[in-house]
């Protein structure tokens, strides 16, 4: 059994629909005619190479541009994270920047690539990356994981979801690329009537602490990006206060 604060998991192999499977480029010239023979000898074919004078000077070599910057990796959930890259370019070009693997929580600037935003929940983000282009050659940060913990609160009064990620939707058809998780709960097991969307496909924890006292069932799905989800996970137990 897995231990979740006070909460005791069901064994993952239990989770039905989400542990169905394991994701997913000369010229040479002639001689002149002979003396006192034929007048109408055929000139020589002009030379392919121009006159030294005439050749062009090759331009200066683009150099790439630079990027620098010391990612905090780790941030406690409510607190504002702000990385903000120094770049410059040797030839003087202007920059854009880019980002891989933004956390959803957070906005990003391709005209400064500051990454800006405050997480809400605990979570992990993986292969973070943020770049710089001068339209032809291209600087990167080194990619980095960003953790989100969660504020100190007394460990019964949090809830900590867990799962795997799912193959198959719900009518056995394959769910294709991840749009994110939905999580559903209740205060009765047969009435998951609250939803929270996970809109992160990386993301397979997930820690709420802000339920009322009282008892509540949890349960999750999985949501591709066509809309397809998962069938529903088993359902969890979990007393609050």
């Amino acid at each position: 059994m897995k231990k979740c604060g006070t909460c005791a998991w069901a064994r993952r192999g239990s989770i039905s629909g989400l542990i169905a499977a394991s994701l997913i480029v000369m010229g040479c010239g002639g001689g002149g005619g002979g003396g006192g023979g034929n007048t109408n000898a055929s000139a020589p074919p002009p030379s392919s190479v121009p006159p030294i004078g005439q050749r062009p000077i090759d331009g200066p070599t683009n150099k790439p541009p630079i990027i620098d910057a010391e990612p905090r990796l780790e941030i406690t959930a409510g607190a504002e994270y702000v990385l903000a890259p120094t770049a410059k370019d040797p030839d003087g070009d202007t920059l854009a920047f880019s980002i891989q693997n933004r956390p959803e929580w957070a906005r990003f600037s391709t005209v400064t690539g500051e990454l800006r935003g405050t997480p809400v929940h605990a979570g992990t983000y993986a292969d973070v990356t943020i770049s710089v282009s001068d339209g032809t050659k291209t600087a990167a940060l080194p990619a980095f994981t960003l953790a989100v913990s969660n504020p100190a609160v007394a460990s019964e009064k949090l809830v900590t979801l867990e799962w795997e990620l799912p193959a198959l939707a719900a009518d056995g058809s394959l769910l294709g690329e991840l749009a994110g998780f939905r999580i559903h709960y209740g205060r009765k097991k047969s009435a998951l009537t609250e939803t929270i969307d996970v809109k992160n496909p990386g993301i397979v924890t997930y820690i709420i602490d802000d339920l009322p006292a009282g008892k509540y069932y949890f349960a999750v799905r999985a949501v591709g990006i066509q809309g397809a989800q998962s069938a529903l996970s088993n359902v969890i137990e979990k007393k609050i206060g």
